[in-house]
Parts: structure tokens; C-alpha cells; sequence
């Protein structure tokens, strides 16, 4: 059995040889093997430009800005209602 397909490789190269495609076999295989990552790359960059928006600074500021007063108010009603908690022995 082995022998039968090493029988078929070596007359795959002999063909390829007298025909003079095993080099450009070779490069496909190598150009299909690449082809995934090439477009799953431009895939990627395709979509990050298109989500690529124009930013105002002071927009950016601003919502930074609600952020932060959003988790201080949190910080201290927690700092509350642990001392409250603290204070009724719960």
C-alpha cells in the first residue's frame, strides 16, 4: 500500500517536472496558505477606517468629565450606605 502512493507521489513530481508547474504548485500552496491572514487583515483595517470618526476634543472632555462625577457619586453614596450599615450593626 505505501508503496502504491509513493509510487503516485513520484509520478505527481515526474508530471509536474516535464510540465514545469512544480514550482508554481509550490508558490500556491504557499499563496493559500497566506491568503486567510492577507484577508483578515484588510478585513480588519477595512472596518477600523470606517469606524474611524471625527472626534471633538471637547466632546470627548465632556463626557470624561460625566464620568467622573458619575463615579464619585457612586463612591459616595457606598461610603454612606456602609456607614449606615456600620451604624445599625447589621
Amino acid at each position: 500500500m505505501a508503496e502504491a502512493s509513493s509510487a503516485a507521489a513520484e509520478a505527481v513530481d515526474r508530471f509536474a517536472k516535464r510540465a514545469g508547474i512544480g514550482s508554481v504548485l509550490d508558490y500556491g500552496l504557499g499563496a493559500a496558505a497566506l491568503l486567510p491572514v492577507a484577508a483578515g487583515g484588510v478585513a480588519g483595517y477595512s472596518l477600523a477606517k470606517a469606524k474611524n470618526e471625527d472626534v471633538d476634543v471637547d466632546d470627548v472632555k465632556r463626557e470624561e468629565l460625566i464620568r467622573e462625577y458619575q463615579r464619585l457619586g457612586r463612591e459616595a453614596r457606598d461610603s454612606v450606605r456602609s456607614r449606615i450599615t456600620r451604624r445599625s450593626g447589621a
